[in-house]
């Protein structure tokens, strides 16, 4: 008997713009028009109807001491950079972060969910809430995903002009 498959598109959420609670699930290097690129992927841990939503940050992949990349992996976890050092981004992964998620239109009808900034959690966000760790890279494709307990920050989001504050970004 033949084996029949049918492709389908997978659904693609629109996040609304704003701050949320995320878990940084992936770091891809890519090439773009101007030079290398590296993709922070996150999942959004928290904020229905938005958990375990993909979203990502695309910065330059060139890190000098001081530059947006070096003030990204400042945020999710690494010491300052000085040169000639370097960072495993790989364990960066599962780091926890508050993202500010903005919409962009691509060709055609499309829009993507872009994440323009971070901040580490302040004090007190990471107390008491559980999310689901997506442990497979089902998430992207709308399917359940494994999942594993983390614990993140609390369940409530603040409007945005409590959300990110000018000393609350890097870059």
């Amino acid at each position: 008997m033949a084996i029949v498959l049918k492709s389908v598109k997978p659904e693609y959420v629109v996040v609304e713009p704003g701050e949320y609670t995320a878990l940084l699930d992936d770091v891809k290097q890519t090439t773009g028009k101007f030079g290398p690129l590296l993709r922070f992927q996150f999942r959004i841990a928290e904020g229905e109807p938005y958990e375990n939503i993909p979203v990502s940050l695309v910065c330059s992949a060139f890190l000098t001491p001081g530059n947006r990349l070096d003030k990204i992996l400042q945020t999710l976890g690494t010491a300052s950079t000085n040169v000639g050092e370097e960072i495993n981004v790989e364990s960066l992964k599962g780091a926890v972060v508050k993202v500010y998620v903005e919409n962009a239109k691509g060709e055609g009808e499309t829009t993507y969910n872009n994440v323009t900034k971070l901040r580490k959690l302040r004090e007190g966000e990471a107390k008491g809430h559980t999310v689901q760790a997506v442990t497979s890279p089902a998430a992207t494709t709308g399917q359940a995903p494994a999942t594993a307990p983390v614990t993140t920050a609390s369940a409530t989001t603040p409007p945005v002009s409590e959300q990110l504050k000018k000393e609350d970004v890097p870059f």
